[in-house]
């Protein structure tokens, strides 16, 4: 037996993505993605069959152990983790349920660690592989079908905080938009109650909700016709592939349009960042990393020799932050990921 590879799965909120990788991080076995089942009986099968489909490709006397990244608040193994005490000692039913399912169909068991998508994600941008590798403390926020967020201190994962307690995805969960539209954060110990006119951080910016307010605004801009003629598509059939594609071909309102997420992302961020950075003198709120599908927009689209996305990211957090009376944060510290969903994949090596 060599046991040198680590089967390791991305379960996003629209599709798992699924694999085996050396301890050097080198993908040795990549399955086309599969659509994520809603049901959560359904999920857990699903997950198991892409488990055993990675086995079978690669054979079980290879493999270590099943790493799993799940789009849930499930506590990520004690060997990731920089604060220990909080972490409770019987395994999550999440786990429980996978691990039965695949253990009945190999007829054997096999160590399966599950972790928090967002925990993964961070902790394989600072593995060797990651767009930071080796870096001690950053944030990590994911941007795709919802938003979350993973936090590196020290080196490891900070999943607990004392005053707000659970770390992993607060961000999407605490940033709220209010009423007014600006955005606040709630650095509380329980999710924050809503008022009728506000949503949260992963409500708003979350791909599905920015797609549908692109289809709106295509369809009362002026320069709407001309964008749907180079998409070839139906404004009720646009999503945020064809914007990307049309914005390279320079159409002026489809770059507007990653812009202005671009610049609600800032927006978003900067109440978070003015707390972390300026109130509890967090080393990990300097450097700021967000991935994802959503964080693609404006991929190859550069001004000024920067990418359109992450500009307006950075221009809005430091006015933002300006309008807050927080000066001194270096928005070049606040980056694009370099990599897909296989990040998820080095948290586990």
């Amino acid at each position: 037996m060599n046991n040198n590879l680590v089967v390791a799965l991305s379960v996003g909120q629209s599709k798992i993505g699924a694999g085996a990788i050396d301890y050097q991080g080198n993908l040795v076995c990549l399955l086309d993605e599969i659509a994520t089942p809603q049901d959560t009986s359904a999920r857990y099968a699903a997950v198991a069959q892409q488990i055993l489909a990675v086995i079978h490709e690669v054979g079980l006397p290879n493999v270590s152990y099943v790493g799993i990244s799940y789009p849930e608040l499930v506590p990520p193994p004690p060997r990731v983790v920089a604060n220990l005490e909080i972490l409770p000692t019987t395994a999550d039913p999440i786990h429980d349920a996978i691990a039965v399912l695949v253990s009945k169909a190999l007829d054997s068991t096999i160590k399966i660690e599950l972790m928090h998508d967002a925990a993964a994600a961070a902790l394989g941008e600072v593995s060797p592989k990651g767009t930071l590798p080796g870096c001690q403390n950053c944030i990590f926020i994911v941007w795709g079908t919802g938003v979350a967020s993973g936090i590196i201190s020290g080196g490891k994962l900070y999943w607990h905080d004392p005053i707000i307690h659970m770390m992993t995805g607060e961000a999407g969960l605490q940033v709220i938009r209010t009423a007014t539209g600006a955005f606040a954060y709630s650095p509380l110990a329980h999710i924050p109650e809503l008022g009728p006119s506000e949503l949260r951080f992963d409500r708003w910016l979350r791909g599905p909700e920015i797609a549908q307010r692109f289809r709106e605004e295509i369809r009362i801009d002026g320069r709407g016709p001309a964008l749907l003629e180079l998409a070839n598509k139906s404004p009720e059939e646009i999503d945020l592939i064809d914007i990307n594609r049309v914005a390279r071909e320079n159409d002026p309102l489809a770059i507007q349009l990653i812009e202005s997420a671009g610049q609600e992302m800032g927006q978003a961020l900067a109440p978070f960042i003015a707390y972390w950075f300026v109130e509890r003198k967090m080393a990990f709120a300097k450097t700021i990393i967000i991935g994802s599908g959503v964080a693609k927009l404006g991929d190859g689209l550069n001004r000024a020799g920067q990418g359109i996305l992450i500009s307006a990211i950075r221009r809005a957090i430091e006015d933002t932050l300006s309008s807050l009376g927080v000066y001194g944060y270096n928005t070049s510290n606040v980056i694009l990921s370099e990599i897909g969903y296989e990040r998820e994949f080095y948290a586990f090596i």
